[in-house]
């Protein structure tokens, strides 16, 4: 079996001539087959005369269509441990260029998947002269950039941040959709959770309340809405009251002798109505918008 190396390695020597660059070793105890250059200049594969990936002697980068010719002299930067350039015309189907990197799930219903992590080399134990036996492992967490675009609408398709301590931080939808701290947005920007906004600002998130009730016609001058928020945690409170008669009411607006105040107790919307008489404005209907902390407020 080692003949026809040798010859393939003379046959590579003799068509290079005396400028050739190119190692080959066959595999031993430290490296499988070994396909170099034996000093420092780059090492240049190519098509039809022209240099298509060039891997740089100083960092190891691998260039992908990065070389140029400066009069006639050939340049070869890579500004990345792996650099690609190219002119992308997004095409699917390979009638054009494609993109500059495609990952490509062969499955129909998985995720293309980009992970990002730090790892080191762990050793796991000595061999018998006392050389240490070294694994690489990574370290602690990572992300990933998951990818789906096989769904039967825009709005299946997604495209995922992943921490493997937490899970999906953020999914983009394809009809436009964002989520944060879930998958499944129903609006534009859906939050689930907590905002805040500017250094001094207290964490904070909305709730809307949208219920009717019916108070009787001898006991309609009160009414409390249970917000399921602690008072202590509650900042604002916005109300719009109907009637049934097709308005809708703000506190304090004596219109059509339908005025109410309301106060907030303990978890509850207290309210308290006036300008009312028998059975007028006993069906209601509530509108109540509430910003409230992600702990009790100390002031």
């Amino acid at each position: 079996m080692k003949s026809p190396i040798i010859v393939l390695f003379f046959g590579i020597i003799l068509s290079l001539g005396v400028d050739a660059q190119v190692v080959m070793r066959p595999a031993d105890a430290g490296l499988q087959m070994f396909l170099g250059t034996d000093n420092d200049r780059p090492a240049v594969f190519g098509v039809d005369n022209e240099a298509v990936m060039i891997i740089e002697p100083s960092y190891g980068n691998i260039g992908v269509n990065t070389s140029f010719y400066s009069g006639n002299t050939l340049y070869y930067p890579t500004h990345a441990k792996f650099h690609i350039r190219t002119t992308s015309t997004g095409s699917n189907d390979g009638s054009e260029q494609g993109p500059q990197l495609l990952l490509d799930e062969s499955s129909t219903t998985g995720y293309a998947r980009l992970r990002f992590r730090n790892s080191s080399l762990v050793t796991t134990g000595f061999t018998q002269t006392g050389t240490e036996i070294n694994e690489l492992q990574g370290f602690r967490r990572y992300w990933d950039l998951a990818a789906f675009g096989g769904g039967d609408s825009e709005g299946e398709d997604k495209l995922n941040f992943f921490h493997s301590g937490f899970g999906n931080a953020m999914s983009i939808l394809g009809n436009g959709r964002v989520g944060i701290n879930t998958t499944s947005p129903q609006t534009t920007l859906d939050v689930n959770g907590f905002t805040k906004s500017g250094s001094e600002s207290t964490a904070y998130k909305t709730k809307f309340v949208n219920v009717q009730e019916t108070s009787d016609c001898t006991n309609n001058e009160t009414e409390s809405i249970a917000l399921g928020v602690s008072e202590h945690r509650i900042i604002s409170v916005d109300v719009l009251v109907n009637a049934g008669t097709g308005g809708w009411y703000g506190p304090g607006d004596r219109y059509d002798n339908h005025e109410y105040s309301y106060k907030v107790n303990g978890s509850n919307l207290d309210f308290k109505f006036a300008a009312v008489s028998g059975c007028d404005f006993i069906i209601r209907q509530y509108r109540i918008l509430v910003t409230y902390s992600s702990t009790n407020l100390t002031y």
